[in-house]
């Protein structure tokens, strides 16, 4: 199933980034031999999450920088994002209201509906640890 893979990138919190750790995550996981399935769920999720990051987290400052770590073995492959920005309150979650049309506040869903595992871990000298995992078929 393709050897181990793992590899680190850091990003400016730009939004027109985005596209670099696409490349960059995609290409990696071609050459580990995963499913294009998995691949295009890690990367939507993986755009949700910079996304909330760099709007959210950083209020699109790009003098701040997106930590990523991308580990690929057999099984699975893993995609850990760090930031420094203003941590995310889950507790302050509205709820979706898919009945009503609303544009935003999907991202925390499709990062849930989208991968096999996810964890958001406020740091305690600021920022958020998110890991997105899917296993490979």
């Amino acid at each position: 199933m393709g050897d181990r893979v793992s590899d680190k990138l850091t990003l400016p919190a730009q939004l027109e980034r985005i596209d670099d750790a696409r490349r960059w995550s995609s290409s990696w996981a071609r050459e580990a031999a995963v499913d294009e399935d998995t691949i295009q769920d890690l990367e939507l999720a993986m755009t949700e999450a910079l996304s909330n990051t760099i709007r959210h987290g950083y209020g699109e400052d790009p003098a701040q920088s997106i930590e990523l770590w991308l580990d690929i073995d057999g099984h699975r492959i893993a995609l850990t994002i760090l930031d420094r920005g203003q941590p995310y309150d889950a507790s302050q979650r509205p709820p979706i209201d898919f009945d009503a049309g609303q544009e935003g506040g999907y991202g925390l869903y499709l990062m849930e509906q989208l991968t096999d595992e996810l964890s958001r871990t406020p740091r305690e000298d600021g920022g958020t640890l998110v890991t997105l995992v899917k296993y490979r078929k």
